[in-house]
């Protein structure tokens, strides 16, 4: 569960491969979309959710199509 949650690792590379190998786990779930559009509506802070970083999300849309 850690790699979801790149910004615990204090080494930057370690912060860089937690954060691949979450958006590769989540490019491989069914609920992808489900999970992208709840982390940015919920404009969740922290984390990989829906394989996006808080800066994707909050450089996204509200409404997804």
């Amino acid at each position: 569960p850690s790699v979801f949650y790149p910004e615990e690792f204090e080494d930057p590379e370690m912060f860089d491969l937690a954060e691949k190998v979450a958006k590769q786990m989540c490019n491989t779930c069914p609920l992808i979309k489900e999970c992208r559009e709840w982390g940015i509506v919920a404009a969740i802070p922290y984390g990989i959710i829906g394989g996006l970083t808080v800066q994707e999300r909050l450089a996204t849309p509200e409404t997804i199509s």
